[in-house]
């Protein structure tokens, strides 16, 4: 079960669909990132993408607050952003996001990088 926080919809469209070439992979969808967080907490994932520029909380307080949680501590986080300078990726790996993917997400990348994740 992936969750992936996005608040931009045809960016959920996108990453939905190619997700659904991975029949094993069921994705929920959460439109801002208190919904998102109360889907984790409610059903803990197995991965989460997590977009960084959000509307309230940004990625990095989602990443904090699922870190925060027990029972989330050791669930994948993988951020998507449209951020693509090394900076910025630096900043998140060391903030302690498991991957990072830049938009326009690419299929083949996204699909590499959910298998992985998913196979820990």
């Amino acid at each position: 079960r992936v969750l992936y926080i996005e608040d931009n919809r045809v960016n959920q469209i996108v990453v939905e669909s190619m997700l659904a070439r991975l029949p094993q992979v069921s994705v929920a969808l959460a439109s801002d990132p208190e919904q998102g967080l109360a889907m984790a907490y409610a059903q803990p994932p197995d991965l989460v993408l997590l977009d960084i520029q959000l509307p309230g909380l940004d990625g990095f307080e989602v990443l904090a607050r699922l870190r925060e949680d027990p029972a989330l501590r050791a669930v994948p986080v993988v951020a998507v952003s449209a951020n693509a300078l090394q900076r910025d990726i630096d900043a998140a790996l060391a903030a302690g996001f498991n991957a990072y993917m830049t938009k326009p997400v690419v299929m083949e990348e996204l699909l590499a990088t959910v298998q992985q994740a998913l196979a820990h």
